[in-house]
């Protein structure tokens, strides 16, 4: 299964983490069947639990639950770094939400393994960071050559 972005926001102001996880649910909530608030409260308690961010500047967010209906994928570029109590101590730029229906099961972890290699590759980063704009990222996102370097 490839996955690929379904919602893309190549230039995300965000002034903290909280506001960030705002901005994220907000977005996410106009295309699951989950309220901003219900996810906003989820990924803050699961922050809390266990910090998204694995370094390099990047952060994956994830969530399962039997609110949702579909798998939904989110990347966000943020237009500056903020701090995101990340592995590295690093500030974040590039962060990604996985939101996956409590029925997927295994599913959901073999989507976050994916996802999670492929944004563990500094080219690929690199090349999300300097993209011009959402098709850019869209098409760096989306080509399988890119999933597969990072494998």
């Amino acid at each position: 299964e490839t996955s690929h972005a379904d919602l893309v926001l190549p230039d995300l102001k965000a002034a903290s983490s909280a506001e960030l996880l705002q901005l994220i649910a907000a977005g996410a909530s106009e295309h699951v069947s989950a309220g901003a608030e219900f996810l906003y409260d989820e990924l803050v308690r699961k922050e809390r639990r266990t910090p998204s961010g694995i370094g390099g500047g990047v952060a994956i967010l994830h969530l399962q639950s039997s609110e949702l209906g579909e798998p939904f994928i989110m990347f966000s570029r943020l237009s500056e770094r903020i701090e995101f109590n990340s592995a590295d101590d690093k500030p974040v730029d590039l962060v990604l939400l996985l939101l996956s229906p409590e029925s997927d099961g295994p599913l959901h972890l073999c989507r976050l393994a994916q996802l999670s290699r492929t944004l563990r590759n500094e080219k690929l980063c690199a090349d999300l960071r300097n993209a011009r704009g959402e098709d850019s990222i869209r098409a760096l996102l989306d080509t399988p050559e890119d999933w597969q370097l990072a494998a």
